[in-house]
């Protein structure tokens, strides 16, 4: 016979059997004791490192658990930034606070003091009391002086009467008079001081709280509210990765890229 040759490559194919061992292979076991809920992947699947491939049964309160720690962190968190921005509006409203009460501290002393004075402040305004009750005196005088006329007359007389008038009103026109002059030349009664001491005291401890509270801000600069302010993120934070731990326990997860190779059940939850 007659063969046509050609060039090409020429292929030899050996058949070999044998078995395949993965160069990676690893046991996984469930963290905890449970019935399996679901298995993702079947076997010879291809898996990414971090993939689900298998759950138990959840407890009703892990997703609860998850989810409060979660509103919890983020509380803290906020709470932490609003402390940062009202840091300095504190310090103002406790400045102006100070302000405020170092005004009606000033206030309360000087009426305080006055009482231990005369009340006659005003030397114009005693003389002229001086001058009325001069005045009072005369007409109450002389209204005096004008009935006692009249006095053997009887008292259905209409220049009795009208005397009687005129001295009823002359003599409370003096008492008046009389009353103010005493008044303006005296001094303060206890019943005077006592509402005066009190508004003393109250002003002074509302200015003593004002002062310490701007010193206090001042020195610590918010950082005893900031310092518990991260505390309670830590703790927030913690109780979530406990939560989380928790969940984790009923995950499988790969460990790394590959295949699954088989599934075997056993009494701690391992497949």
């Amino acid at each position: 016979p007659t063969y046509v040759v050609q060039r090409g490559a020429v292929s030899k194919v050996l058949e070999l059997r044998g078995r395949v061992i993965p160069l990676l292979q690893q046991d996984l076991f469930f963290g905890a004791d449970g019935f399996v809920k679901e298995v993702k992947v079947r076997r010879g699947d291809s898996v990414q490192q971090g993939d689900i491939l298998a759950l138990l049964e959840e407890p009703e309160n892990f997703a609860a658990d998850i989810a409060t720690a979660q509103l919890a962190l983020a509380q803290a968190q906020n709470d932490l930034e609003v402390m940062k921005l009202d840091a300095p509006v504190k310090l103002a409203e406790a400045q102006l606070a100070l302000v405020q009460a170092t005004d009606a501290l000033y206030k309360a002393k000087i009426k305080r003091d006055n009482l231990d004075q005369s009340r006659a402040q005003d030397e114009l305004a005693l003389k002229q009391a001086q001058v009325g009750l001069a005045a009072a005196q005369d007409a109450y005088d002389s209204a005096q002086r004008e009935y006692a006329n009249y006095s053997s007359v009887s008292y259905e007389d209409p220049n009795s009467t009208a005397a009687l008038e005129n001295l009823i009103v002359a003599r409370t026109a003096y008492r008046q008079a009389l009353n103010l002059v005493t008044w303006l030349t005296g001094h303060a009664t206890d019943r005077d001081l006592a509402p005066a001491d009190a508004d003393l005291a109250v002003a002074q401890a509302k200015f003593d709280r004002a002062t310490a509270e701007v010193t206090r801000l001042n020195a610590e600069g918010g950082t005893v509210e900031r310092q518990l302010a991260e505390r309670r993120i830590l703790d927030a934070q913690a109780k979530l990765d406990k939560a989380q731990q928790a969940q984790g326990k009923i995950e499988l997860r790969a460990p790394f890229t590959g295949h699954r190779a088989a599934w075997a059940v056993f009494d701690r939850g391992s497949i």
